[in-house]
């Protein structure tokens, strides 16, 4: 969808009704339960029965969040591309990222800052263990650790050219907060064609609401800490 300049809310993350339910989705829809009936592949039960089949080789590809893992073990088999997204007619990576801080109440606020600074900012035994799985945001890192050289990292390092702002997490906290969503969701692993516009804007709007209730827990937790 992304390589189509369709996203899963809008770009202010208030609504997923026009984007979930979007022509784009629907077809993503109708083509992935359309590969499993041609395929003979077992129809996948769940979200995390999908995810495990295209994110553990099962399929011949890999989408996603999975990738971050590199993959290398079949670098020499099927390679690696990046899928380009776009915004406004130019190119978009939305990412999400995984940062370090340290505790108001850490008892060694100085050695917490070295450290951080020798695992993320300096070229060493440690830093290059963590960069197997993870993109450092400093590209000197990145070149330091070899991932810029590295036929297949290199992919991943190059991608943050085209890095933006990202509504993945606000997303997913309103999916996981409704159980009914995931219901909703995996029933469409079955549903004919011709219901799955219908379907899918019933889930938009149940999104929707759920990212309303996220709203108002998050404006009363403000409140309540306030002074």
């Amino acid at each position: 969808m992304g390589s189509l300049e369709k996203k899963l809310l809008s770009p202010d993350g208030k609504t997923s009704v026009g984007y979930l339910d979007s022509p784009e989705a629907i077809r993503l829809l109708q083509w992935l339960n359309a590969y499993y009936r041609d395929s003979g592949l077992k129809t996948p039960k769940s979200l995390i029965d999908t995810y495990q089949q295209f994110g553990n080789h099962q399929v011949g590809m890999v989408t996603g969040r999975p990738s971050l893992q590199w993959n290398t073990e079949d670098k020499d088999i099927i390679g690696l591309a990046p899928l380009p997204h776009f915004a406004d007619g130019k190119r978009a990576n939305p990412v999400s990222f995984d940062g370090y801080g340290i505790s108001q109440k850490s008892k060694h606020p100085l050695e917490a800052l070295k450290f951080i600074e020798y695992l993320t900012l300096t070229n060493n035994e440690d830093s290059i263990k963590l960069a197997e799985s993870y993109v450092p945001t400093s590209k000197l890192m990145a070149e330091a650790t070899g991932q810029s050289s590295d036929p297949i990292k290199s992919i991943f390092v190059e991608e943050l050219n085209y890095a933006t702002k990202s509504t993945e997490r606000r997303f997913f906290n309103a999916w996981i907060a409704d159980k009914d969503i995931k219901t909703h969701f995996e029933k469409l692993l079955t549903t004919e064609d011709k219901d799955i516009p219908a379907k899918l804007h019933e889930l938009a709007l149940k999104l929707d609401q759920s990212l309303k209730n996220q709203d108002s827990l998050s404006n009363q937790q403000t409140n309540s800490t306030s002074p």
